[in-house]
């Protein structure tokens, strides 16, 4: 029978060879090493948690030496009313973390004094309506935790795909249906003008972050709304899709997607690593697919931990 939820509790065992030896090398050598632990999209789909039609979240929980580290890989919600928000709180409250991590949104990295000033004004409520993201990083500046949203600067992803060969078209292509995607995800009236003004604050950044011409921006831009397709609500979904499922075309979006995902879930990895340093109890909200592909790494990198 299908679990909504697939909650595992581990307790750490002796790990495969290779994971034992990455440990006794330098730590920085030891991390390189260990994000070769994450799983591939093609792994990821192969996975059991991939093939469950109705699972919506993939949990897991890692304690060693007095670390704790929790994982809530969720499906991404905004409506206030979704069962996941208890789930997760209730999770969280069960750690009590000293430090959270949340997808998406490294706008929180910058200035945490004013972060946590206006994250105490609203109500969990308010952060329910704004997704599991903002959700948790509520309930982290709540009881006074650290917080971190772990993702790598745009400009170092846009270099990464450029040095990977990906044409600046394609490039700015899948940012776009990414964010056509995530509008279509969170609205339930689509318009023309609503997702061109959704976008705006998107291709402000993507432009900033690129450092190409305006000239060059302003042709992408013309071509992304004369082709776009605002009732399709398959369409982008599909091209931004980094599983490359049996029977799915795939595209240079997808392409791209694949590319993104490795670099992020690596990243991740590595600043989920750095706060183990400092802190004891982790508490990470993510998309379950990261989830997924991230838990074989972190497995490994908690059983190396030194006594605390």
């Amino acid at each position: 029978m299908r679990e909504r939820f697939r909650i595992r509790y581990t307790a750490l065992m002796e790990r495969k060879s290779f994971e034992k030896s990455v440990s006794t090398g330098k730590e920085g050598e030891r991390i390189e090493k260990l994000k070769n632990l994450i799983l591939t999209n093609e792994e990821y789909r192969d996975h059991p948690f991939a093939r469950e039609e109705d699972a919506r979240a993939y949990v897991f929980k890692l304690e060693h030496k007095g670390k704790c580290l929790f994982y809530f890989g969720s499906a991404h919600i905004t409506c206030p009313a979704d069962s996941l928000y208890t789930e997760i709180k209730a999770r969280f409250d069960e750690v009590m973390p000293d430090m959270v991590y949340i997808e998406g949104a490294g706008q929180v990295n910058h200035d945490k004094d004013a972060v946590r000033e206006g994250v105490l004004k609203t109500t969990l409520g308010q952060a329910r309506a704004n997704g599991e993201g903002n959700f948790v990083l509520k309930l982290g500046v709540d009881v006074g935790a650290d917080f971190e949203s772990p993702e790598p600067e745009l400009s170092q992803e846009i270099n990464r795909l450029r040095d990977k060969g990906f044409s600046r078209q394609d490039i700015f292509s899948f940012y776009m249906y990414r964010d056509i995607d995530q509008y279509q995800r969170q609205h339930k009236v689509w318009t023309v003008p609503g997702c061109k003004k959704y976008l705006e604050p998107y291709i402000k950044n993507f432009h900033r972050a690129s450092g190409w011409s305006a000239e060059e921006m302003a042709i992408l831009e013309h071509q992304i709304f004369s082709e776009l397709k605002i009732n399709d609500n398959a369409f982008y979904h599909a091209r931004v899709n980094p599983i490359p499922w049996d029977g799915e075309p795939q595209t240079a979006t997808n392409e791209i997607s694949r590319v993104s995902s490795s670099f992020r879930d690596r990243y991740i990895f590595e600043r989920i690593a750095e706060g183990l340093k400092t802190h004891d109890r982790l508490f990470v909200v993510y998309g379950s697919a990261h989830a997924v592909k991230q838990e074989p790494a972190l497995r490994a990198l908690m059983s190396g931990l030194p006594a605390s």
